[in-house]
């Protein structure tokens, strides 16, 4: 634990407009919270995984006046969940992936305390590029396309560029340039953070430290403290020639540790879920996606919002990835002849596709990434 506290210490997140919440508090009002033990053992929680229960909590912590001090996402393995915290909280509560809620009652306390050894610990440092934000504790969220926190703080991240850079005591970070929440960020990176989760084609970057990330990654930040410090990262998608896979393109992204992926074919769920297709069609605030057979049966109609956090990408030049609305969202430029009488598509090389991720809650864009 002491190490995990240490090397929180150093990486912050840098916010270069406006203030970001990479960790946030739920709302909890939808649901009523059940009851949930765990042990405090020096620090480090351990939660038993009930059946049912998602394999995937947002765990919050809250002081006595009720402010939110430490919200981070947890997997299960071997049916518990366990988290370290510093600091002391009075009261703490569970996420869950599927919107269950739980209160914690921990064992032989009320308070969770957790002390870092005084001689590993190093004060928060600023990186060779100045800080200008530090993200805060605050049930609103910034963005109107988020009705909860807990959606702004679990959105993706576009990569525009990684720098390496250091922090004024001269150890070695890495600097991403990002597109976050419907703002440009840089966001410190500890160079011993790795790549938790990925797509199936990229599985050989998990491990990996971010200098490997690229421009047009979609990454999703696994933080600690409030959301200050990152200690994780999934990569989500990665810009592929999705036609060269399989009809679903299921092998191309990942929901990550805290969203499901859509099908093809099967109705969108209303948790949070990420979808991947070809933009076909837009009206009416519809977007419609096709799989990579072009099977109309099969496509999926997302609706979206003039609030839709929306970024595009275009591939085919030099150009960075940019925050745009969703009212720029273009669909591609499939000619007559390749669709039949029922709307099936036989895909041309010689025709251009634009792609779209997709992060919809309760069946509702709130995050797109287009591809050009």
């Amino acid at each position: 634990m002491n190490k995990l506290i240490k090397a929180a210490a150093k990486a912050a997140v840098i916010a270069a407009a406006g203030t970001l919440i990479l960790a946030a508090v739920p709302a909890y009002a939808k649901a009523e919270a059940a009851s949930l033990n765990a042990v405090n053992n020096n620090g480090t929680v351990t939660i038993e995984q009930r059946e049912g229960m998602s394999e995937n909590l947002i765990v919050t912590c809250f002081d006595k006046d009720g402010i939110l001090t430490y919200a981070s996402a947890v997997s299960a393995e071997s049916g518990q969940y366990t988290f370290s915290v510093q600091g002391t909280y009075s009261s703490v509560k569970a996420f869950d992936i599927n919107k269950e809620v739980y209160n914690i009652s921990i064992t032989e306390t009320t308070e969770i305390t957790a002390s870092p050894d005084p001689a590993e610990q190093t004060p928060n440092p600023t990186a060779a590029v100045s800080e200008t934000a530090v993200p805060s504790a605050t049930r609103k969220p910034i963005n109107p396309s988020y009705q909860e926190e807990i959606d702004q703080a679990t959105a993706p991240g576009l990569i525009k560029k990684v720098e390496y850079s250091s922090l004024e005591s001269g150890e070695p970070i890495y600097k991403l340039t990002v597109l976050i929440q419907g703002v440009e960020a840089e966001v410190a990176v500890e160079t011993d953070r790795v790549i938790e989760k990925a797509p199936a084609v990229y599985s050989d970057l998990m491990g990996e430290d971010a200098s490997v990330l690229r421009r047009g990654d979609v990454v999703y930040f696994r933080t600690d403290i409030s959301g200050r410090y990152v200690r994780g990262l999934e990569l989500i998608y990665r810009p592929s020639d999705i036609l060269q896979g399989s009809a679903n393109y299921s092998e191309f992204f990942t929901g990550g540790s805290i969203a499901h992926k859509a099908e093809f074919g099967s109705r969108i769920s209303s948790e949070r879920t990420y979808a991947l297709g070809i933009i076909t069609d837009k009206n009416n605030g519809i977007l419609t996606l096709y799989s990579g057979d072009g099977i109309a049966d099969k496509a999926m109609e997302i609706e979206y919002t003039k609030d839709t956090v929306t970024y595009i990408c275009e591939l085919s030049s030099r150009e960075e990835p940019y925050i745009a609305s969703s009212s720029e969202i273009s669909k591609s430029s499939i000619p007559k002849r390749s669709y039949d009488d029922d709307d099936n598509i036989t895909y041309s090389d010689d025709d251009e596709y634009r792609i779209a991720l997709v992060r919809l809650i309760d069946r509702t864009a709130v995050d797109i990434v287009v591809y050009e």
